[in-house]
């Protein structure tokens, strides 16, 4: 999937925590049912977002309900 919208990972893996993106800007996405919030220790959970972001002159608008991503444009 990173792949279709010109994103790499910055690091981590998939598996628990993971950072794509690069030095400007960065996705923070875990795996909810291997790692709690740190430094809180709260339950991690899933929450819709939408988001709009420009990578190598492309642009897209993502957005995410009911654990579906979606692209808008």
């Amino acid at each position: 999937m990173l792949s279709e919208y010109n994103l790499n990972v910055f690091s981590g893996s998939k598996d628990v925590l993971e950072a794509i993106g690069d030095d400007e800007g960065l996705f923070i996405c875990m795996n909810k049912t291997k790692r709690k919030w740190f430094p809180t220790g709260e339950e991690t959970f899933c929450s819709g977002f939408e988001v709009e972001f420009e990578e190598d002159e492309l642009f897209f608008l993502l957005k995410y309900k009911e654990e579906n991503l979606i692209r808008l444009k």
